[in-house]
């Protein structure tokens, strides 16, 4: 289980680091990077959600007999603050800043992404 988990998360480690690259190029007009871009977000669309659900039910929820309440309860914070931050925030200015590139693409809508709500006429 274990070795899953470290292989799943160096794979999304490089396809994140790809997608880091890929705004770059983006932001430096290589249009063609777009694509890209579109198949980074969709193979983290496709892994995190099993990923996930393998972390917490088989692993992290298992393993938090090992200790004390308080320390179930430092962790939880800690890590709720690092989620908060990391991914809340990285991946919306990403987000933001395909949007500023302007082509009128409105699937790379920032709030759209960090709500999950689609997009409607009044939002755009």
């Amino acid at each position: 289980m274990i070795r899953e988990l470290i292989l799943e998360h160096a794979f999304a480690r490089r396809t994140v680091t790809s997608l880091e690259n890929l705004k770059t190029s983006y932001i430096n007009s290589i249009s063609e990077s777009l694509n890209d871009i579109i198949d980074c977000f969709s193979t983290l669309v496709e892994l995190y959600p099993e990923h996930i659900e393998k972390e917490d039910k088989h692993f992290f929820y298992p393993s938090m007999t090992y200790f004390t309440e308080k320390e179930q309860q430092e962790m939880l914070q800690k890590f709720l603050e690092f989620n908060q931050n990391f991914t809340d925030n990285h991946y919306k200015q990403t987000m933001e800043t395909i949007e500023k590139k302007g082509e009128g693409n409105n699937m790379f809508n920032a709030e759209r992404i960090s709500t999950g709500k689609p997009i409607t006429n009044s939002t755009q």
